[in-house]
């Protein structure tokens, strides 16, 4: 009788514990299963901004950096045709050209949807080839591009300034409404024979051809990323 009890007992307890662990089992599948959902969720949505971020750099490499290229070519062909030419031009209209010649960018990128994932955590991203995509993106060829540009124009700041101190200078002119303005002054005859003319537009070539080479990787680049990540989020 008392081992029947004590049999009954044990397989009673034996359950109980079974019940328990399943339970335990069930509600960590569970958690588990919720996690992997946040992350899911999480890295969609990071996607999807780092598309967006992506996209807008784009815009503005269209909408601003484009339009400074063609107004600094336009500068470069106009004046390195009237120098061929030796041609006859008023001061004014060297100087807008000059000027024209002269437009810069400061190459830029938006890496605030990168940054957000690095603090998230790469393994984030399931897709190891779009993990490694984004990662040499951001951490390699954009900071590399922004160098090569951004420092190949810093290096040559003195040397424009010394060029263009030798053929400019500035004055102050006061308008017909009593305002006061500085404009800018050709300084020599014969400007377009000048060396440190002829040198700036070398300068400002090298800076426009290094602009060019540049950017149409940053733009391939950029697309090829694009194109991984709509890949990624379609269903």
């Amino acid at each position: 009788m008392e081992q029947n009890k004590t049999g009954k007992y044990l397989k009673y307890a034996i359950g109980e514990i079974i019940l328990v662990v399943i339970g335990i089992l069930i509600a960590l599948s569970i958690n588990n299963w919720n996690e992997k959902s946040k992350d899911s969720v999480r890295e969609r949505e990071i996607l999807v901004d780092l598309k967006t971020s992506l996209e807008d750099n784009l815009d503005l490499y269209s909408e601003v950096f484009e339009p400074r290229f063609a107004i600094k070519n336009k500068g470069l062909e106009y004046l390195k045709k009237a120098t061929y030419e030796n041609q006859n031009l008023p001061n004014d209209t060297l100087i807008i050209y000059i000027r024209a010649m002269q437009r810069d960018v400061i190459f830029r990128y938006d890496s605030g949807p990168y940054d957000a994932l690095k603090s998230s955590g790469f393994e984030l991203i399931r897709n190891k080839e779009l993990r490694k995509r984004i990662i040499k993106t951001f951490e390699v060829t954009l900071p590399g591009f922004s160098s090569f540009i951004n420092k190949h124009n810093d290096e040559r700041v003195a040397l424009e300034q010394q060029y263009e101190n030798d053929i400019l200078k500035e004055v102050i002119v006061k308008e017909e409404d009593g305002t006061l303005e500085i404009y800018g002054r050709i300084k020599v005859d014969n400007v377009l024979e000048h060396p440190s003319f002829i040198s700036l537009i070398a300068l400002e070539e090298d800076k426009y051809e290094n602009y060019i080479y540049r950017m149409d990787f940053v733009i391939e680049t950029m697309n090829l990323l694009i194109g991984q990540i709509e890949n990624e989020l379609s269903p």
